[in-house]
């Protein structure tokens, strides 16, 4: 039945006798108004309607925030490496120019030039006189940009005496397009004639500046 006049009114707040499962009611809504639900509620609507939405609901789950938060910096993330990938497709051909580089560059492009050898004659008054003999040479290579460690096998064909070393490797440093190596042999000098040598290139590794 419809209502007329001022809503009824609720039992004050604080009214003497108050326990804890009684419910506080505020005062009735101005004359024409619909009721007025319990203290702390939304006003009740008209009769037959839903009550009201309670206005400034508070967020119970936190964790949504969170979620939200963590999606946001992936799609952040995503977003920087695609732009990165798009400038490296853009320019191609820097690393690709490095590339070819390295590759035409192999061993048969090291050579060993401008070996000479020397002796040196050791007179003694009392005992047999020796002979030592000094080689030098050099791995050039017409890069004069970059660095190389070239491995070097000296192999001793001839000359030299019983106690002279047949074959040995040695690390050559090549910088600035040249690197130098050497060669010693020491003996008695009747039976220590010139040794004569080849030189095998094994490989190379590449050091850019």
């Amino acid at each position: 039945m419809a209502l007329t006049g001022n809503a009824p009114v609720g039992q004050p707040q604080g009214y003497p006798g108050q326990t804890g499962n009684q419910m506080q009611y505020a005062p009735a809504g101005p004359q024409g108004m619909a009721p007025v639900g319990p203290q702390g509620t939304a006003p009740v609507g008209p009769p037959g309607t839903a009550p009201a939405a309670v206005v400034g609901a508070k967020n119970n789950n936190p964790g949504a925030g969170k979620l939200q938060m963590i999606l946001i910096g992936i799609v952040g993330v995503i977003a920087i490496f695609a732009l990165v990938f798009a400038v490296i497709g853009i320019l191609p051909g820097a690393a690709e120019d490095v590339e070819d580089e390295e590759d035409t560059i192999s061993i048969k492009d090291f050579s060993v030039e401008n070996f000479v050898i020397t002796s040196e004659l050791h007179e003694f008054e009392y005992s047999e006189n020796t002979i030592s003999w000094d080689g030098s040479g050099e791995i050039t290579i017409s890069d004069t940009k970059n660095v190389f460690f070239v491995a070097l096998k000296k192999i001793l064909v001839s000359g030299g005496n019983d106690s002279s070393t047949k074959e040995i490797c040695q690390i050559i440093i090549v910088e600035d397009g040249s690197g130098t190596f050497s060669t010693y042999v020491y003996g008695d000098e009747p039976v220590t004639p010139e040794p004569k040598y080849e030189f095998e290139i094994l490989g190379f590794s590449q050091l850019s500046r």
